[in-house]
């Protein structure tokens, strides 16, 4: 039954990572009025708080009430999905420290920030990696990977 709920935990906080990076593309714009930063600044410190729970249910699935550690470890899929999901992490860091820096803005303030073009791209690059990570998980199920 563990194995049930954590799987279960595991793909419904993917399904919202997805959603929460897809609503912060959305909202990004090249340039922002002080409310709107502080607000998606929140959904950026949402996404990290629900990325933490894909990756302890993650890890969970692998050593404890998955298939064991055995099967994941030498397959060559998982080491590619696990560097993709750690790489995505890695490129949240400046998007995220760029909004947490300037979420102190007034709301009533008429000056704009101005949102670097990397932060648009790697916004981007993160969700073409997201609608990746799940075809390795079923490659992975299948034991694509395992020779």
């Amino acid at each position: 039954m563990s194995f049930v709920l954590v799987r279960y935990l595991h793909f419904i906080s993917v399904i919202a990572l997805f959603a929460l990076l897809l609503f912060e593309f959305y909202l990004l714009k090249p340039s922002l009025k002080g409310r709107a930063v502080k607000y998606i600044a929140n959904v950026d410190l949402s996404y990290w708080a629900v990325g933490i729970v894909v990756l302890v249910t993650g890890i969970l699935l692998t050593v404890a009430v998955g298939k064991g550690m055995n099967f994941y470890i030498h397959n060559p899929v998982y080491d590619l999905k696990v560097g993709l999901f750690l790489g995505a992490v890695a490129a949240t860091l400046y998007p995220t420290w760029f909004l947490q820096s300037r979420r102190r803005i007034p709301d009533d303030d008429d000056d704009d920030v101005q949102v670097p073009r990397t932060i648009l791209y790697i916004i981007r690059a993160k969700l073409a990696v997201l609608t990746t990570l799940p075809l390795f998980a079923v490659m992975m199920a299948q034991g694509i990977g395992l020779g």
